[in-house]
């Protein structure tokens, strides 16, 4: 069961019993808090709204009082609050109009009001009272007053005169108690006295006790060494502990049956550690307001964007493309921001926070780096439990492709963008598997497609296939990878005789880049079709704060003429980047399991790379070693430096071959078609199986539209028996932006 369970209203802005009754309350059985995001903007409402959208998570936006005049204009007066009231007002009803078509539950809150700025939150109550009139329910769900720099006493007492306004409406009302430290919006508590920094147990309960007899509406931001902003690590003391004995003396005192009665509310939140956040969170904290990261957050889309296409903001036209093309593609304001990007993933120019080490084209090893996978369907002799055993090995490329960067690294980074002809080469050696062999190569630039071969002879057994992306953004990058993987095996028996199968590519949301921890969820689902008429799909189903496990997965596997998706032979379920299970029949009718798998379990083999210096140019960590270092060592420059070097250099690679009307030799792959290659037909006949779905799509299915890739791609035997180092001598260095013997670039550490 998810939070929207427990709601009556599902989605847009939720008030009264929603808040109080369902939100909250869930959100303390299920030890998690709703982030509190200050907006200023429309830009700023709808990045919120698309985080929490994509995250299927439930949102509180708020408004502060300079935020609140920003959203009316800076060019209006606010002598007398009247920016501020009437720009609140005016973001509320955008709010309210826009939330609901994003689908998640929203809480309208507005932040900080201290004693000067009462009259702003006056007019705020002015326009809740004259909606509620009209519609029974508040303009926003709740307010907060922050009183936290006056007398104890007067706080309290005015807190309560405000919630006896409020409690008629049922709106919640957010008070703090202990000061919090820093900067924000005109307040300054940067040199306030530490302990006045620590709420004190006592004051608790008196604030619990006195607002209780009111209503149930109200909320604590108790001090606990919250700091606004976000400062040197070890400079702000959180003690979140301390919101444990708050609501312990709460509980002894009022006998309370639940352990906790208060609902807590955690400020300062940006720069935190996840602990921190988790401990406050068990104690009984439901909201946590951040601002200072999110701030950095947009500027960063924004700062990135005009940094990496600087030389096409100088002027309206004219750009490293040609003197005469127009720039007004670059700087349309709706393109500044990483929030507005559309294209294919070589275009992205990424925050630092999300660059990996690594290039595009490494990633085709991920397929066969579970080598006991990928070669136990050559020991099946039964058809039906050969393609299942292609399904197991299937679902388990998925957890090496798409989340295993992650896990290792702490978050997806972004990898590099491979150049034309780049070249990644390996193997695996095993003693009972023997030797299997991958080739990849960038095979075309625009649009940029990777080709990969992975061979084991000693097994029969073959994967290649291509893929491209296509990447949009809202606060999530959206990839539709364009291409597919061809499995051909040799059953066993000796029969000579092989079997193919088709796969298809799922589609990439790459998720929480707003909080700079980006990993991989997949979208939509996959398709597996196989010469022995064997079909599989599997459908994908990430995890949100609404309900649902991340890397959620079912499969089916039935044969064409015999069974259904509905009614399969075979189906699996559970995590792909963790345990799942396959069983004969539909996987809800809890069949015979078949099968188990884990991947904390696999036994994962080692590619076999040459050193860096024994590689030619063309090879990934030989072209891109200084910019790995450079980023391994976090120096922006260099990196940059280096990158736009190799940028350059094939560029200016392009524009020759443009002039002299050739085009760029690949050393292993090659383009083919059914009218050009007889092999091609077996490959066809499986697309045209895959397209009756309606689910995969008709004939303009992205894995065989050869127009968006640069044509379909399969390996040339010929050229890989003759492939050998150096790979384009007639280039050399050249294609990285160095001399002939390197001299251009900085001697090798």
């Amino acid at each position: 069961m998810g939070v929207k369970d427990v709601l009556s209203r599902k989605e847009g802005v939720i008030v009264g019993d929603d808040v109080l009754g369902a939100l909250f309350k869930y959100a303390q059985e299920h030890k998690f808090a709703i982030p509190a995001i200050n907006v200023t903007s429309s830009s700023t409402v709808v990045a919120a709204l698309e985080a929490a959208r994509d995250n299927n998570a439930p949102i509180i936006l708020q408004t502060s009082q300079g935020g609140a005049a920003f959203f009316a204009g800076k060019g209006v007066k606010n002598d007398k609050q009247q920016a501020s009231i009437a720009g609140g007002i005016a973001a509320a009803h955008y709010i309210r109009e826009i939330a609901p078509i994003y689908g998640i539950p929203v809480v309208l809150h507005t932040d900080h009001c201290a004693k000067k700025l009462l009259p702003w939150l006056d007019g705020l109550l002015d326009a809740d009272e004259a909606y509620f009139k009209k519609t029974g329910e508040p303009l926003f769900s709740s307010h907060m007053i922050d009183l936290s720099e006056e007398p104890v006493d007067w706080n309290i007492e005015t807190t309560a005169k405000y919630l006896k306004r409020a409690a008629p409406m049922k709106q919640w009302l957010e008070m703090e108690i202990g000061i919090t430290g820093g900067e924000e919006d005109g307040v300054n508590n940067e040199s306030v006295d530490n302990n006045a920094l620590y709420t004190q147990p006592e004051d608790i309960h008196r604030i619990y006790t006195t607002l209780k007899k009111i209503s149930p509406y109200f909320s604590i931001a108790a001090g606990f060494g919250n700091v606004h902003g976000v400062y040197k690590p070890g400079n702000v003391k959180l003690h979140p502990e301390l919101l444990d004995k708050h609501q312990k003396y709460v509980t002894d005192k009022e006998k309370t049956t639940t352990e906790k009665p208060v609902f807590l509310v955690f400020h300062g939140g940006s720069g935190s550690t996840k602990k921190e956040y988790t401990d406050a969170i068990s104690y009984g904290v439901v909201k946590v307001n951040l601002d200072t990261d999110l701030q950095w957050a947009y500027l960063s889309g924004v700062r990135d964007y005009v940094l990496g296409k600087k030389d096409y903001l100088l002027k309206q036209v004219g750009n490293p493309d040609g003197e005469d093309k127009p720039n007004k593609k670059y700087f349309d304001p709706r393109v500044w921001s990483i929030a507005s990007f559309s294209g294919d993933l070589t275009s992205l120019t990424a925050p630092a926070f999300i660059l990996s080490t690594q290039s595009l084209v490494e990633f085709s090893a991920y397929w066969a780096e579970n080598l006991p996978l990928f070669i136990a369907p050559t020991r099946e002799p039964d058809p039906g439990l050969r393609a299942l055993l292609v399904l197991k090995w299937l679902i388990n490329t998925l957890k090496q492709q798409y989340c295993s960067r992650s896990e290792k690294l702490g978050s997806e980074k972004k990898p590099l963008n491979p150049f034309l002809g780049e070249l990644f080469l390996g193997h695996w050696d095993d003693e009972h598997f023997g030797r299997t062999g991958l080739i990849s190569e960038q095979v075309s630039h625009h649009p940029p497609v990777t080709a990969y071969s992975i061979k084991n002879d000693k097994h029969g057994i073959h994967l290649q296939g291509y893929n491209g992306q296509k990447a949009s953004f809202s606060s999530t990058i959206y990839v539709k990878q364009l291409g597919h993987a061809l499995l051909t095996l040799s059953p066993p028996g000796g029969s000579g005789h092989t079997e193919t199968y088709l796969i298809t590519l799922p589609e990439l949301h790459i998720e929480s880049l707003i909080y700079g921890t980006p990993f991989v969820e997949l979208g939509k689902y996959i398709h597996m079709a196989s010469s022995t008429g064997y079909v599989g799909k599997i459908d994908f189903a990430g995890r949100g704060w609404l309900g649902g496990k991340k890397n959620s997965f079912n499969a089916a596997l039935w044969k064409d003429g015999q069974g259904s998706e509905s009614k399969p032979l075979y189906s699996a379920h559970g995590q792909w980047s963790g345990d799942f299970q396959l069983r004969e029949g539909e996987w809800k009718s809890r069949g015979k399991e078949i099968d188990s798998f884990s991947a904390a379990n696999a036994r994962l083999s080692q590619l076999v790379v040459a050193p860096v210096d024994q590689q030619d140019v063309f090879e990934s960590r030989r072209a891109w070693f200084n910019v790995a270092r450079s980023i391994e060592q976090g120096d922006l420059d260099k990196t940059a430096h280096f990158k736009a070097r190799i940028e350059n250099a094939q560029r200016a690679l392009r524009k020759k071959e443009q002039e002299e009307k050739r085009d760029w030799d690949r050393a292993f792959f090659t383009t083919v078609s059914a009218e050009t290659d007889a092999s091609e037909a077996e490959f066809e006949r499986l697309a045209a199986v895959l397209t009756r779905f309606s689910s995969v799509g008709s004939s303009t299915w992205d894995g065989v539209a050869a127009d968006k890739t640069g044509g379909v791609w399969r390996l040339d035997e010929k050229k890989a028996d003759a492939a050998a180092a150096p790979f384009h001598p007639d280039v050399g260095s050249l294609a990285l932006g160095e001399t002939a013997d390197g001299a251009s670039a900085p001697a090798r550490e």
